[in-house]
């Protein structure tokens, strides 16, 4: 008996250590992306005198829309729920943040993403995968991004970023 206790605490403690490295990872995925946008959005941006700057910046945080400025082009997967979606934009463009989720697993979204990404015309670079998560960056004509597929609970959550020049 003593040694069925011992077990089951194992797996519990196991399981919440999962549960953390999933939150943890997520946490740095978004950080990773708001920083990469940030890079790509003022890269090759000249520096200028205060005085010379006139822009004019629009933010908009949004729940359950997608903001009018994502790309047509980008595959949305079907029956997803929009959580949240994010836009900044100036004179020289747009950075966009959304979040998806879907009751789908994670294998079954990155299959899609994976197909439909390249046959709307948009290039991946750079992948990373495993079982519980899948990360690309991805490009097309002028506008790059990342996409972010993790688990969560018993959800699959897809987080986009993209900036669009």
């Amino acid at each position: 008996m003593a040694t069925t206790n011992k077990k089951d605490r194992k797996v519990k403690e196991k399981s919440q250590s999962k549960g953390l490295l999933i939150i943890v990872a997520f946490s740095l995925f978004v950080i990773l992306i708001g920083v990469f946008l940030y890079v790509v959005y003022n890269r090759g941006h000249d520096v200028k005198e205060e005085e010379e700057l006139d822009i004019k910046v629009e933010n908009q945080l949004s729940q359950g829309v997608i903001p009018n400025d994502f790309p047509d082009s980008f595959p949305i997967y079907p029956g997803v729920v929009i959580k949240e979606s994010w836009t900044e934009k100036d004179g020289e463009g747009a950075g966009i943040a959304i979040a998806f989720e879907t009751s789908d697993g994670i294998g079954e979204v990155t299959r899609y993403y994976k197909k439909e990404l390249v046959g709307s015309g948009w290039e991946v670079t750079l992948a990373s995968e495993n079982p519980e998560s899948y990360t690309a960056s991805i490009r097309r004509d002028s506008t790059v991004g990342f996409i972010g597929i993790t688990k969560e609970l018993n959800e699959t959550v897809i987080s986009v970023a993209l900036s669009i020049k």
